[in-house]
């Protein structure tokens, strides 16, 4: 009988017990599932390897490799790997699938494909590597800033640190051995990657002997990710310097319409000799200069430049406008002038620009709207850019699945229309934007093709949709666990929230009672926060002393006073209402638990309670709690003005609240690390950003999505908007234990 050899070589960090598996069918391999027992700290590498569901193959040749003490003991949490020998038992005739096809098999329920090729005559099937996650309670400290770390390439600190000012003249370029240099020298500084000059926020440019950045290059100048001022001496050429930063950007949109690098912002100055008057700027009706030139603004300054540069770097007003009279009939497009970002019902908005000097007018009467293109747009332009969302409601659901789970389908979050009424043309799709989209003489009228799309729906989509389970949703629906569904009575603004917190293990459903608009008690309260910290740090809070005042023997409760959630040092009433600033304090503490006993860190914060009139009305005690969960936008302010410390709250309230604390983590100041990251970010099906990010900078984020995508403010309009996460890292406050932690693992 033929006998045939493969290796399977599997590589992991950290596990107890990993799953892979073989099984044949019409005696080809299609599948491999092997059990393997992982090492443990400490502890000697198994060499045995269990076959599962076939007992055709057989096992031999266990190899580990990784770090191992003289003993063959593991010693270290680190990538490490496994290679084993599978054979055919004697007297069974099996071959393989073709060469180049791929075999599947499965570690830790995890899907991986296996590349079986041929080496030598044999047929190797060749695994991929699976990484498993660090130990619950340590942080990869390679993925986050320290606040020390952040501020080290944060480029306003930088430059306040080391001084923001970069003079690129004759001295400098001698110092940098550059007189002769055969390339364009001020672009050549200006793209130095060193901090020196890539931090730099004012720079004075007085070279005019680099003749060859003035002809063609002007790349780095404007494209500088830090710099908020260019100043150019009388001598350098004004004309020629424009038309290099000009040639630098080319004529291609909209990669120069929507970017925000150095340049294409008002908060960009340029400052320019009164006796060098720009030419260029003043022929606005040019629209390949006017999109280039009045993004950023233009000032003049009068006498030397040396003297003017270091009276602004004192804080002087040196500079002055130029414009002969704003008329504000520009349509420039860049993202300090932007209304509101794109969604599917509603295009980009703009304020006008002067066609002079380019200032924004910020007149909320006076707006345009315009495409990528620069074409006229109307409100119906951007129909199908949905941002799909898993909104728990009973409005989106459509039924139960195999299990018995009710699935319920995507909802846009912008217009509110779920999948079922999109595809059934129930909402969304009026005649209005069906006429849009396919003209008014289109071959099938509006009311045929609603009543086809329902009949579809009807006849097969709802049983696509009704396929999502729990574990694996579909692409435009998704199932949730029944027996953790809330029947009680809850507003509309919470079914969402309190339905996810259920979901999350955050909701006893017994104790909490019928109704979620009631007030809160003390015990009920303590059932969600209890809940809440063994929901993050993923172990049962230790029952030791509970402090005198307790009274009551409610485990809950018990939890609370061993977390130090409740105070050991005032009396317990169970059946007490909360107020928002009880609510503030004891979740904040809940939060501080979690902290110390799982990987989750917070960010700095800078209080935000002064902005509220009755800010004087929370407690001394509740004041860091209530300014680190408001400053993270988990307890929200009651008013624009209230944060209302001392009213009480609803269960479904405190629930929200738990709810989103569970993401506290993720919230707050992250910042961008990723070379290149100049240019703007597209998000498929959802809105735009205009704004572009450069090595160092920051952005305030509010949430993260399952896709990755977080939700950001916008540094220049404040409006939200989405980055990928894989462009930045977190900026988060560590235990003075973390790096010593992450390095026993890796090491």
């Amino acid at each position: 009988m033929k006998k045939f050899a493969i290796t399977l070589i599997l590589v992991s960090i950290v596990s107890l017990f990993n799953v892979l598996g073989v099984t044949t069918d019409d005696k080809t391999i299609k599948k491999a599932q092997f059990y393997i027992e992982e090492p443990v700290y400490g502890a000697r590498p198994s060499t045995k390897v269990v076959v599962v569901q076939n007992d055709s193959l057989q096992v031999s040749g266990v190899k580990w490799t990784g770090k191992f003490d003289s003993k063959g003991c593991f010693v270290a949490k680190q990538k490490y790997s496994v290679s084993f020998n599978v054979t055919f038992r004697d007297g069974i005739d099996a071959v393989f699938p073709t060469n180049y096809s791929f075999v599947e098999f499965y570690l830790n329920k995890h899907k991986i494909s296996a590349a079986l090729r041929l080496e030598q005559g044999k047929k190797i099937l060749v695994g991929s590597s699976y990484t498993v996650a660090l130990p619950d309670n340590v942080v990869d400290i390679t993925k986050v800033y320290t606040p020390e770390q952040a501020d080290e390439i944060y480029p306003p600190l930088y430059a306040q640190k080391n001084g923001g000012d970069l003079i690129i003249n004759e001295d400098l370029m001698r110092e940098l051995n550059m007189l002769k240099s055969r390339y364009a020298p001020i672009d050549q500084v200006l793209d130095k990657p060193e901090l020196r000059f890539s931090s730099a926020q004012r720079v004075l440019i007085d070279y005019p002997a680099d003749q060859l950045n003035m002809s063609y290059s002007g790349a780095a100048m404007f494209s500088h990710p830090n710099a908020k001022e260019f100043w150019l001496s009388p001598e350098m050429d004004v004309n020629k310097f424009f038309l290099a930063f000009l040639g630098a950007k080319g004529n291609k949109e909209p990669h120069f319409a929507y970017g925000s690098e150095g340049a294409t912002t008002w908060d960009f100055t340029l400052y320019v000799s009164d006796k060098t008057m720009p030419n260029g700027i003043e022929h606005a009706d040019n629209k390949f200069v006017s999109r280039k030139l009045l993004k950023f603004r233009t000032l003049l300054y009068s006498g030397d430049v040396y003297e003017a540069f270091e009276r602004a770097g004192k804080g002087e007003q040196v500079g002055r406008e130029w414009c002969p009279g704003h008329e504000y009939t520009l349509k420039l497009m860049a993202p300090d002038r932007q209304v509101n970002n794109k969604t599917c019902i509603k295009t980009r908005w703009y304020y006008y620009s002067c066609r002079y000097c380019g200032k924004c007018e910020y007149n909320d009467k006076h707006i345009f709207a315009t495409n990528e293109l620069g074409e006229t747009a109307t409100d119906m332009s951007h129909i199908h850019s949905h941002v799909w969302a898993r909104i728990i409601d009973p409005s989106h659901y459509v039924g139960e699945n195999e299990h018995g789970d009710p699935v319920f389908v995507n909802t846009c979050i912008n217009c509110g229309c779920d999948f079922r009424q999109f595809e059934r043309y129930d909402a969304y799709m009026t005649a209005e934007r069906y006429n849009y989209m396919y003209g008014a003489n289109s071959e099938v009228s509006y009311e045929v093709m609603a009543e086809q799309r329902r009949k579809a729906w009807d006849s097969h989509g709802i049983h696509h949709m009704l396929k999502a389970t729990v574990e694996k949703p579909h692409p435009n629906s998704f199932a949730v666990k029944k027996e953790k569904m809330v029947s009680a009575k809850i507003d509309s603004w919470a079914i969402n929230h309190v339905q996810y917190a259920s979901q999350n293990d955050l909701v006893d459903l017994v104790l909490l009672g019928d109704d979620y608009t009631r007030p809160i008690t003390a015990r009920q309260f303590c059932s969600v926060a209890v809940r809440m910290i063994e929901k993050i740090t993923k172990l049962e809070i230790p029952v030791n002393s509970f402090g005198r005042n307790r009274k009551s023997d409610d485990v809950y409760v018990q939890k609370a006073f061993a977390a130090s959630v409740l105070d050991n040092s005032t009396d317990f009433d169970p059946s007490a209402t909360i107020t928002r600033e009880q609510m503030a304090a004891y979740l904040y503490r809940a939060l501080m638990y979690a902290r110390e006993h799982s990987n989750m860190r917070f960010t700095q914060y800078e209080s935000r309670l002064a902005d509220y009139d009755d800010a004087d009305m929370i407690s001394a005690w509740a004041v860091e709690p209530m300014a680190f969960m408001n400053a993270l936008g988990l307890v929200k302010a009651k008013t624009k003005t209230t944060i209302a410390p001392k009213d009480i709250c609803s269960i479904q309230e405190v629930v929200q609240v738990a709810y989103h604390s569970l993401s506290a983590g993720d919230i707050g100041w992250y910042q961008c690390f990723k070379a290149g990251g100049m240019y703007p970010f597209y998000r498929n099906h959802g809105p735009i950003t205009q704004t572009s990010y450069a090595v160092g900078d920051r952005v305030w984020v509010t949430a993260k999505d399952e896709k990755g995508w977080l939700s950001v403010i916008d540094p220049y309009n404040g409006l939200d908007t989405q980055v990928p996460i894989g462009d930045f890292r977190p900026i988060r406050v560590l235990k003075e234990d973390d790096a010593q932690l992450y390095q026993q693992c890796v090491l």
